[in-house]
């Protein structure tokens, strides 16, 4: 059958490294990814045993993120003209397996991994270029109702 889900994620990650500019001079570049939330419509296949129901899914993912890159100076001031932002809509594919549980008729609980890959984004703004490759493995829990 087809599944489709959304969930508002509120997640980021960081990074952060230090650097040597050409005239010797140490400071640090950041970078930072925000996923404000996502979603997939996938296919799912699956065989029934009693209550039981395991089975694999596919299909396409999206999701809003806001990437963010900033050069930093030994003093850890923003180098003038060394960052950028950007917020986008990413689309990409998504794989997983799991099992449902059917604990009535109409309650179903469920387990499952999923990857989702949104590939890679290439960003250019304020004189910085950057690059979001944005790749997401989550296990999910939750509780279903079949109408």
């Amino acid at each position: 059958g087809a599944d489709t889900d959304w969930v508002w994620g509120d997640m980021d990650e960081s990074d952060k490294h230090s650097v040597t500019y050409n005239d010797g001079q140490t400071g640090s570049f950041q970078g930072k990814l925000k996923e404000q939330w996502a979603g997939s419509t996938r296919a799912r296949i699956g065989y029934a045993v009693d209550r039981w129901m395991p089975y694999i899914a596919g299909g396409v993912a999206y999701a809003k993120v806001d990437s963010s890159y900033r050069m930093k100076d030994s003093a850890g001031k923003v180098v003038p003209g060394f960052s950028a932002s950007d917020s986008d809509t990413l689309v990409g594919w998504t794989i997983g397996a799991g099992f449902d549980y059917a604990m009535t008729d109409h309650i179903v609980l469920r387990a499952e991994y999923r990857y989702t890959d949104f590939g890679d984004e290439d960003y250019s703004k304020n004189n910085v270029k950057y690059n979001v490759d944005y790749k997401t493995n989550d296990f999910r829990v939750g509780v279903a109702y079949k109408f």
